[in-house]
């Protein structure tokens, strides 16, 4: 699984896109448009998205 493979304090308070298929982080920001914007420039229309946030807080994100 993809957990076990992040370095999580690397990305605190970021966005991570993942590749779907290759389970590979192909972009990553404070910004979740322009991260999805990077995947799109990367060729991967739809990633997957994660929060990494501190460890005990809890975020909500609405997309529109």
């Amino acid at each position: 699984m993809i957990n076990n493979q992040i370095d999580y304090k690397k990305y605190v308070g970021e966005y991570l896109a993942i590749d779907p298929d290759t389970r590979e982080i192909i972009a990553h920001g404070k910004d979740l448009l322009k991260v999805a914007e990077a995947s799109k420039r990367k060729g991967v229309d739809h990633p997957i998205f994660h929060p990494v946030q501190e460890p005990g807080v809890h975020r909500v994100q609405v997309v529109r």
